[in-house]
C-alpha cells in the first residue's frame, strides 16, 4: 500500500528485467524507521519489493537520478519527464509467493503503477534462506546487522568454491569464520584440512586443531611419496617431463606396481584385493629398494654370457637402507669377460637422478623420513 513506510514509488516503463521507476514525491523521509529498524531509501545494490497480489517480485536498484539527467542523456527510455521527477532502474532477480522460499528469475513481470518497496528484514530473511538441510552461520548480513549470513553445508564440501577480495577486505576472516562454524560442534563428524603456506589459521585455532609444519619437532609434517601418483612419482624423483612413456617409464611403473601389490596382505588398515590395487594406489614400498634392484641389475657383471646369478662377478654387496651400491667388477671389451648383464635396460641415469633426490636432506620430509611410515607385519 502507498500508505506503508517502505513505499517507494510506481513503475513507470518495464523492459525485460529492467525496469524504470518513478519515486514518489510524498516520501515522508529518507530514512524510515520500518518494523523499529532504519532503512536507506533507494540506495545503489539496495533490494526491492514488487508486490503482485501474493506474489513478491524482488529486484536491485542498479541505478538513481533526476529527470533532468535522463532528458539529456540517458535517452534509452525515449520518454520526456516532468522537470525535477526524481527516478531509479532496478534490476529483477527473483520471486516468492507470501513468505515462501526464494526463487530466481521471475514468472510474471510488473506493469505500469505497480507500487514499489523497500525491502525489510522479513523479506531479506526470505531472500537469504537456506534450501539446505544442514546451514552454517557465518556471520551477518552487510544489509542488515539483525540477519544472520549462512550457507548449505552439503553443497559448499561437495563444490568448488572461492572467497575472494582486494587486500585487506577480510578474506582471511572470512575464511577463519567458516571454519569455526564447522568446528563448533554441531558437526562432530567434520573434518577439515588447510593449508597454509603463511601460518594465518594456527593461532586462530588453538586447541581445536593440530598444527603441522615440516621442521617441528612435536608435530612434524611428513609427506610420503608413496601416496603420490605414479606422474608425480615420476616428475619428482626421476625428472620425467613428457606426456609419452618410454620403455624405462614402463619398466619404472611395473616396478612400482609389483612392489605396492606386495604389500597388500601386510597392511596394518586390513588387506586388500589385488584386482583392487593401480600403479597409483597410496600402498607403502621402499623406494630405496626400488632404487637398490634397479641399480644392482644395471651394475652387475659375470664370467659367462649367460649371465646367470651365481655367476656374478660381485666384489661387494651393498645395502638398500644406506643406498650403498653393490660392487662389481668392471665389464671387459669386447667378447671376454667380465660380462655385462644382458637384462640392463638403460635406467642407470633415472636412477642415478632418483639417488640424488634420496640423499638430499631437503626432502627428508618426503623422500627419506616417510620410509618410517612403511608398513610391518603383524
Amino acid at each position: 500500500m502507498k500508505s506503508e513506510p517502505s513505499f517507494l514509488g510506481e513503475v513507470r516503463r518495464v523492459s525485460g528485467a529492467k525496469v524504470f521507476v518513478e519515486i514518489s514525491n510524498d516520501l515522508p523521509s529518507a530514512s524510515p524507521i520500518i518494523e523499529g529498524h532504519i532503512y536507506r531509501l533507494g540506495q545503489v545494490g539496495s533490494f526491492v519489493r514488487l508486490p503482485l497480489g501474493f506474489l513478491n517480485i524482488y529486484g536491485i536498484v542498479s541505478m538513481i537520478g533526476a529527470s533532468e539527467w535522463v532528458g539529456s542523456q540517458h535517452t534509452e527510455y525515449e520518454v520526456e519527464l516532468p522537470p525535477g521527477q526524481r527516478w531509479m532502474e532496478i534490476q529483477l532477480v527473483g520471486e516468492a509467493y507470501g513468505k515462501g522460499t526464494f526463487q530466481r528469475g521471475v514468472s510474471i513481470f510488473p506493469t505500469i503503477d505497480d507500487e514499489v518497496h523497500t525491502v525489510t528484514d522479513t523479506d531479506l530473511a526470505i531472500i537469504y534462506s537456506s534450501l539446505g538441510a544442514a546451514p552454517v552461520e557465518i556471520g551477518f548480513h552487510s544489509s542488515s546487522e539483525n540477519l544472520s549470513a549462512s550457507i548449505d553445508l552439503e553443497r559448499l564440501v561437495t563444490r568448488h568454491a572461492a572467497i575472494v577480495g582486494s587486500t585487506g577486505s577480510g578474506k582471511s576472516n572470512t575464511v577463519a569464520g567458516l571454519l569455526k562454524s564447522l568446528s563448533s560442534g554441531k558437526y562432530p563428524g567434520s573434518r577439515v584440512i588447510v593449508i597454509d603456506p603463511h601460518g594465518e589459521y594456527g593461532t586462530a585455532f588453538k586447541g581445536i586443531s593440530r598444527v603441522f609444519r615440516i621442521g617441528d619437532r612435536s608435530n612434524h609434517l611428513v609427506i610420503p611419496y608413496w601416496a603420490m601418483s605414479f606422474d608425480e612419482l615420476a616428475w619428482f624423483f626421476i625428472d620425467r617431463r613428457g606426456a609419452s612413456e618410454s620403455i624405462l617409464d614402463a619398466a619404472f611403473r611395473d616396478r612400482i606396481y609389483e612392489m605396492r601389490k606386495a604389500q597388500t596382505a601386510t597392511l596394518r588398515a586390513g588387506k586388500v584385493s589385488d584386482v583392487d590395487i593401480t600403479v597409483d594406489s597410496p600402498i607403502p614400498f621402499d623406494i630405496r629398494q626400488l632404487w637398490y634392484d634397479f641399480d644392482r641389475q644395471e651394475r652387475a657383471t659375470f664370467r659367462t654370457n649367460a649371465c646367470q646369478k651365481a655367476d656374478e662377478e660381485l666384489v661387494q654387496e651393498g645395502d638398500a637402507k644406506t643406498l650403498k651400491p653393490a660392487l662389481f667388477r668392471p665389464a671387459a671389451l669386447g667378447s671376454a669377460a667380465p660380462f655385462r648383464n644382458k637384462a640392463a635396460i638403460g635406467i642407470l641415469p633415472q636412477m642415478n637422478r632418483l639417488y640424488s633426490r634420496l640423499r638430499d636432506k631437503r626432502f627428508d620430509s618426503c623422500a627419506r623420513r616417510a620410509i618410517s611410515t612403511a608398513p610391518k607385519k603383524t
